[in-house]
């Protein structure tokens, strides 16, 4: 509301960009007359940089519809959206409406104001959603940097929010008339994923949790169970995890927490040999 410019450019707090990054972007904006422009995203983690850009799905020289990019957001990021460069006015409409959604869920879920933590997660997508130029600076660089006492890193409760998240994806799509197809059996794959992992972590980071947290993490991956339908997500997952899902709620979590650690096991074995 209070920016006088004709683009917004949100960076996080302890990442860092490229010289010059804000006219590499503005640049390639004017060039194209794109509502998002894009920088390329670089995984800065423990001395490595690892550039996110999916080269064989995506060209940094072409210019896409917004829609046309969001498969390549669900269930793994092809691309990175930190540190993109909006048109004002593009982006006020698409927040407006972001926070004016409402769910047709059978449990309530947590409003996104109050899980601002992830409100980039559904804010991402809806942004793709209503763009009809989307491009990428690749001269533009945005390195995102791991942080062990960030908000997301930090074991605790609100890192299960992103289940409620994932509920507003999942009615933006609906509101944008997609509840079928390739994109849509994409997003359960995204929803199945998620929720697996989250049932694993509870158990695997039980003790690190204060009794709180515990209670409010339990709360929030029932309301996410509640709202999870195997059925609508047969056609995209395995077998397995359409049985897992469909035994209860408790023996969900406890098949995915034993499923992980035989994975990791396994791992670990085959780097023995």
């Amino acid at each position: 509301e209070m920016a006088k410019g004709e683009y917004v450019c949100p960076i996080d707090a302890d990442d860092d960009v490229s010289a010059d990054f804000i006219r590499e972007l503005i640049d390639r904006a004017l060039e194209t007359g794109a509502e998002i422009t894009l920088p390329i995203m670089r995984n800065c983690r423990s001395g490595e940089e690892v550039e996110i850009f999916d080269s064989e799905a995506l060209d940094k020289g072409s210019v896409y519809t917004g829609w046309d990019l969001v498969a390549h957001t669900l269930y793994e990021w092809r691309f990175g959206m930190n540190g993109g460069l909006y048109e004002k006015e593009f982006y006020k409409k698409c927040l407006n409406y972001l926070l004016g959604l409402r769910l047709t869920v059978k449990a309530p879920v947590v409003a996104l104001t109050e899980s601002l933590m992830f409100i980039d997660e559904a804010g991402s997508r809806v942004l793709l959603m209503d763009a009809e130029k989307v491009a990428f600076a690749a001269k533009a660089v945005y390195n995102y940097r791991y942080n062990p006492d960030s908000v997301v890193e930090i074991k605790s409760a609100r890192s299960f929010n992103v289940l409620d998240s994932n509920m507003f994806i999942r009615q933006a799509l609906l509101d944008h008339g997609c509840s079928e197809g390739p994109l849509w059996r994409r997003l359960q794959l995204h929803l199945s994923t998620c929720l697996a992992d989250k049932m694993a972590k509870y158990v695997e980071c039980y003790s690190k949790l204060s009794a709180h947290d515990r209670r409010e993490a339990l709360k929030t991956l029932k309301r996410a169970y509640r709202n999870y339908d195997p059925a609508e997500a047969a056609p995209a997952i395995s077998k397995i995890f359409y049985v897992i899902f469909r035994s209860g709620f408790y023996s969900a979590v406890m098949l995915f927490y034993l499923r992980n650690c035989l994975k990791f096991r396994l791992q670990c074995f085959r780097g023995r040999f």
